[in-house]
């Protein structure tokens, strides 16, 4: 765990039960790696685009890109489900 993670972790579990820390600590440790990586992607991903740069990004677009991650995320865990379902509830191994 390195500072990144143990201050998300406090913040994140500050007030709810250690249930909450034993079950969803990897899902915050993954969520900090996402976050510290993003921003050396981002400023990848807008080179590469052209026309806009960093100068034109705006701090009140963050609610916006937070509900497009969590959009996503919620979109792979479910899709990781229903394969996941198929595997153990289908016993007809045909591909």
């Amino acid at each position: 765990m390195n500072l990144v993670h143990a201050y998300v972790c406090l913040r994140t579990f500050k007030d709810l039960d250690a249930y909450y820390r034993k079950c969803y600590s990897t899902a915050v440790l993954m969520l900090c790696d996402i976050c510290v990586g993003a921003p050396r992607k981002m400023i990848g991903v807008l080179e590469e685009l052209g026309g806009i740069d960093g100068t034109e990004i705006r701090l009140n677009w963050s609610p916006a890109f937070q509900n497009a991650f969590i959009k996503k995320v919620t979109e792979e865990v479910e899709a990781i489900h229903k394969r996941r379902n198929r595997l153990t509830d289908d016993d007809n191994f045909d591909l």
